[in-house]
């Protein structure tokens, strides 16, 4: 209800603005994450207010609203904001008796919400968003509704493949790992969250946010960073690296493969892996190592079920690695009892990994006893 409560200060709900005197009875303050000189103090000084205004309020809603103030204002990243606050709110132990609110304009996808809840936030509040979808479609306040169900189906679908079923176990679980952003940063502001390359500062953070935020610079991304766009940063799946590989598979020329390796490996890097080389060493005598027969031996698949693959894939995946010698894996959907044992043409598309999950159908005597592993 206090969620509700803090959405209606935009006229979008119901068109009843929020009075003071309901803030003040609601036990609600708000917290500004912009901020004009170093991100470091602004940081600092929200993370001492927040454990001042726990205090005497239940729930604290950060919020961006003045960014547009001062020409030199800028907005703290909220995820930063948030998963700060959130630190200073436990080391005061008054996380459990605070809400987090965070109001912000930065919010647009799926990911977002579910970066913020995983980092503290008990509520978000995509304002400008829902402000924009309403105005694009002409006043049509039912497209919020549509776009709040997209963000929460979405932020299900996030947990279900972290094996979360609930938000409660899901809310500052800290379930994300970082990328390219420096051990003194997650320690002070992400709960020690990890960071397993390292890489930005806070003053790097703070050198980019301000210039992504820049007034002057007339420039605004198109689209998300997790597609490939033409005037976007470059991405290894692109249409020409697609091309190439349909080309060098369709084909099954040489040159074009060259092409397409030529491509992949020296032309791009967008990768962690494209910033990685191999230590030069003395080489070890062939004699010494074990003949690829035996190698392939301990090449396993993934635990891809029957229902998440076609009968043509599972099969032939558990086939080839019958042929190898190593084990395929049946996934939690079983296996059709007929392919335990081989065929009369010597095909053998039995899984040597069976997996076994409490109360799932299909476990038998026959089923354990065509296994050469269980799971």
């Amino acid at each position: 209800k206090a969620v509700d409560r803090v959405q209606l200060e935009l006229p979008v709900i119901d068109g009843r603005v929020l009075a003071r005197e309901d803030v003040k009875r609601l036990g609600i303050a708000e917290i500004d994450i912009t901020y004009t000189g170093a991100l470091k103090d602004a940081l600092s000084h929200i993370q001492k207010q927040a454990a001042e205004l726990a205090e005497k309020h239940g729930v604290l809603v950060l919020t961006d609203a003045r960014i547009l103030e001062e020409e030199e204002r800028y907005a703290i990243p909220s995820l930063l904001a948030t998963s700060a606050v959130h630190q200073a709110l436990i080391g005061h132990e008054r996380r459990t008796l605070t809400s987090i609110v965070v109001k912000t304009a930065e919010v647009r996808e799926v990911h977002h919400v579910a970066t913020l809840i995983g980092f503290g936030a008990n509520a978000v509040y995509p304002h400008i968003a829902q402000e924009t979808l309403i105005s694009v479609s002409e006043g049509d306040e039912m497209v919020v509704g549509t776009y709040n169900k997209a963000l929460t189906e979405g932020l299900i679908k996030v947990m279900a493949k972290m094996g979360i079923s609930t938000v409660q176990s899901y809310h500052g679980a800290q379930v994300f790992e970082a990328v390219g952003i420096g051990k003194s940063v997650m320690d002070q502001y992400f709960g020690g969250a990890v960071s397993k390359i390292g890489g930005l500062s806070i003053e790097d953070i703070d050198y980019r946010n301000k210039k992504m935020q820049d007034r002057r610079l007339e420039y605004l991304e198109s689209g998300t960073r997790f597609q490939w766009r033409q005037q976007g940063e470059d991405h290894v799946i692109n249409p020409n690296s697609i091309r190439l590989l349909q080309a060098a598979c369709r084909t099954n020329d040489k040159q074009a493969y060259e092409e397409y390796r030529q491509n992949m490996h020296d032309s791009h890097h967008s990768s962690i892996r494209h910033l990685l080389r191999f230590k030069s060493r003395r080489p070890i005598p062939i004699d010494q190592v074990e003949p690829k027969e035996e190698i392939v031996k301990r090449f396993k698949t993934g635990a891809m079920s029957f229902g998440s693959l076609s009968q043509e894939a599972h099969e032939t995946l558990a086939e080839a690695m019958n042929q190898i010698g190593g084990r395929s894996n049946s996934g939690e959907g079983g296996e059709n009892p007929e392919r335990f044992e081989p065929k009369s043409d010597g095909r053998n598309l039995n899984s040597a990994i069976k997996q076994v999950a409490s109360g799932r159908f299909g476990v038998n005597s026959e089923y354990l006893n065509s296994a050469k592993e269980i799971q």
